[in-house]
């Protein structure tokens, strides 16, 4: 029986699932797993270059 890592319920024969490298998921679990990624990214890149930006003034003005 195929479980899915993110809900760990059972994989039916009639439901949609992927399996990659790490696992196997639903469909549903996978993509919201991908949207979850994609914003996390967004967010690391906002935050450097707000870092960067802060180190750039503060050495600026020092």
């Amino acid at each position: 029986m195929l479980v899915c890592l993110k809900c760990k319920n059972d994989i039916l024969p009639t439901h949609k699932y992927i399996q990659n490298s790490v696992g196997i998921y639903h469909l549903d679990c996978y993509n919201k797993i991908q949207k979850m990624l994609k914003y996390s990214i967004l967010v690391g890149i906002v935050f450097s270059i707000l870092v960067t930006i802060a180190v750039i003034v503060i050495v600026v003005v020092v």
